[in-house]
C-alpha cells in the first residue's frame, strides 16, 4: 500500500515489495513522461531500483521504529531526479560515497560495488542523514 502522490510518491514498508513498488511508479511516471528517451529511462531505473534494494538489503531501524521507504520522483525539461527517503532508519556512514572510493571498490570488496555503479549512471548521488532516516538524492540529465 502506497500513500503520497499515486503517480509520482510512493511511501511504503522497507521490504522485498518496495522494489516492485517503486517500478510500477516509474511505469507510471514514463506514461506522463514519453518524451524521456528510453536509453535515460533505463540508467536512472536501474540507478533507482538499486538504490532502493539497498534500503530495504541494509538499512538498520532505530530503536523502537519501523523502517519504511518513500521515493519521490520528479522530471523537468532537463532532469530526472529522485529522493529516497529511509523513515526510521539509523545514520550510517557509508564509506562507498567518498568519491575515492565509489569510483574503484577494493577488488576483495564484498559490497560497494552497487554504489558505485549508481554513481556512474546519474550526475547527483547524495547521502543526507537527517532527522528521523536518511535522504537518498538521485540526478541524471535527459535532455
Amino acid at each position: 500500500m502506497c500513500s503520497l502522490d499515486p503517480l509520482t510518491s510512493c511511501r511504503t514498508p522497507a521490504d522485498c515489495e518496495a522494489v516492485n513498488r517503486c517500478h510500477e511508479r516509474l511505469d507510471r511516471l514514463w506514461e506522463a513522461h514519453p518524451a524521456v528517451p528510453p536509453r535515460e529511462r533505463a540508467r536512472f531505473e536501474t540507478a533507482l531500483v538499486e538504490i532502493v534494494g539497498n534500503v530495504v538489503r541494509h538499512a538498520r531501524p532505530g530503536p523502537g521504529q519501523r523502517l519504511e521507504v518513500a521515493v519521490e520522483l520528479s522530471v523537468d525539461a532537463s532532469f530526472l531526479e529522485a529522493r529516497v527517503h529511509e523513515f526510521g532508519a539509523v545514520h550510517a556512514d557509508i564509506p562507498h560515497l567518498r568519491a575515492a572510493d565509489a569510483a574503484n571498490p577494493a577488488a576483495e570488496a564484498e559490497s560497494g560495488r552497487g554504489l558505485a555503479m549508481v554513481r556512474s549512471l546519474v550526475e547527483t548521488l547524495a547521502y543526507s542523514p537527517t532527522e528521523g532516516g536518511n535522504i537518498w538524492t538521485l540526478r541524471r540529465r535527459h535532455a
